[in-house]
């Protein structure tokens, strides 16, 4: 009877050791397969930020135009961004900026650039948070970066041209010490002065005739701003983030959903990027995902028309900001993982990372409108061949204030370019004269 006891326990023990080991060797595969796919997703990122690369190198090779501060508060600051903004030029720009800057009258018919012409691709680029603002220092101690948001399909068209329609034109605006964020967002319908062409039109229009780049000048000829980076996002970036973090909460109105505002955006929103979702049915403050996210910042038929819609886009930018913020690491990496097919930028998937791994510095402290000044009655007179535009009655007033705003340059003159602009719309209009 001893001798059986002694055998069952002998055999319990033999079955306890393999079980053990069994489980060693599964926690050595378990880690073996984490480790190989650990270096997998490495592997893939490395290879879609060389993909990334590759299909930006045509964008970087562009030339934008930079505008020269006219009075930056700081003469130290204004000598290193005019340095930083104006090498190399070519002979024939040489030229254009010594021709541009003898001319001292205002002709309404003028298509001078006074500004200074760099190149996209000589913009250092950097791995760290710490670098990249280190590097936009020499701006006015501000790294200002151009987002748009853009109806375009696929990713062929988020440079540019080919009627692609940018819904969202916001000028992010960073203080390299503080890291406080200011949203400005141009009203898409905004008459200004266009850069690829000699010819006034809506803000919205040089990106459909023109490219990212024209995009950027155009913005900093008019509103005398040295932007030198953007960021194209489509619907389908800004959805997989949005999902990616968790979602945002948003306050949706008992009209958006009764009256089908929100609910016809969501509809167009699935069929154009194919990502579905059930259909939104109760109004209140609730948990939205990206579809709905999209739809809430698209909609333009409640009270405020542009003006709220661009309203709303900003709050969707916050609320992103501050889900971010609390949101896992592996989160964060999924939505940038995400987002890189869906984005045309001239910022670098390193850069990107690196961002969003410095999400917690940044707080988002204002966020306005531009222009401050406008006419929409005026709008509908056809001035310039162009129907339906908001007009700035006060374009050089509106600049001015602008950069108190951004930068708290109160004694801020604007340039003579801006003021040839400013004054050729007041003249077209009879206003503000």
């Amino acid at each position: 009877m001893a001798e059986k006891r002694s055998s069952m326990k002998n055999k319990r023990e033999q079955q306890r050791k393999k079980a053990a080991k069994a489980r060693r060797v599964r926690r050595t595969l378990l880690v073996i397969t984490e480790f190989l796919l650990v270096c997998a997703l490495s592997i893939c990122c490395y290879a879609v930020s060389i993909l990334n690369t590759m299909q930006r190198s045509t964008i970087n090779q562009k030339e934008i135009y930079v505008a020269t501060f006219a009075n930056n508060g700081d003469n130290d600051q204004q000598e290193e961004a005019q340095t930083a903004t104006t090498e190399p030029q070519s002979k024939e720009q040489e030229k254009e900026s010594e021709k541009s800057g003898e001319q001292e009258s205002v002709p309404e018919s003028s298509s001078a650039k006074p500004g200074s012409v760099i190149n996209v691709s000589e913009v250092t680029q950097a791995t760290t948070v710490d670098d990249i603002l280190s590097h936009q220092e020499t701006v006015n101690g501000y790294w200002n970066i151009l987002l748009v948001g853009v109806d375009a399909r696929d990713q062929a068209n988020l440079g540019g041209g080919n009627g692609v329609q940018s819904d969202v034109m916001m000028i992010c605006s960073i203080n390299v010490k503080t890291k406080e964020v200011k949203l400005v967002s141009i009203y898409r319908d905004t008459l200004l002065k266009m850069y690829s062409r000699d010819e006034f039109d809506l803000a919205n229009s040089e990106f459909a005739k023109g490219s990212d780049t024209d995009m950027i000048s155009m913005i900093n000829m008019n509103l005398d701003l040295q932007i030198q980076d953007v960021v194209v996002v489509n619907w389908a970036a800004l959805i997989r983030v949005i999902d990616a973090i968790g979602g945002i909460y948003l306050d949706i109105t008992p009209e958006e959903v009764e009256k089908g505002y929100i609910t016809g955006y969501i509809t167009e929103i699935e069929e154009a990027t194919g990502i579905w979702q059930p259909q939104l049915e109760q109004a209140g403050y609730q948990l939205c995902n990206g579809v709905y996210a999209v739809a809430y910042c698209r909609n333009r038929y409640t009270t405020g028309m542009d003006m709220g819609r661009t309203s709303r886009q900003r709050e969707v930018i916050d609320k992103m900001l501050q889900q971010a913020k609390v949101a896992s690491p592996s989160a964060l990496l999924t939505a940038v993982r995400y987002a890189c097919p869906n984005i045309n930028t001239t910022l670098s998937n390193d850069e990107l990372f690196a961002l969003a791994a410095d999400v917690n510095s940044y707080s988002i402290t204002d966020t306005e409108g531009f222009p401050y000044t406008y006419d929409l009655t005026l709008g509908t007179l056809g001035v310039f061949g162009v129907k339906d535009s908001l007009v700035c009655t006060d374009l050089a007033g509106d600049v001015k204030k602008l950069h108190t705003y951004l930068f708290g340059d109160d004694g801020y003159e604007p340039s003579q370019t801006v003021k040839d602009i400013s004054y050729t719309i007041q003249k077209a209009f009879g206003v503000g004269q």
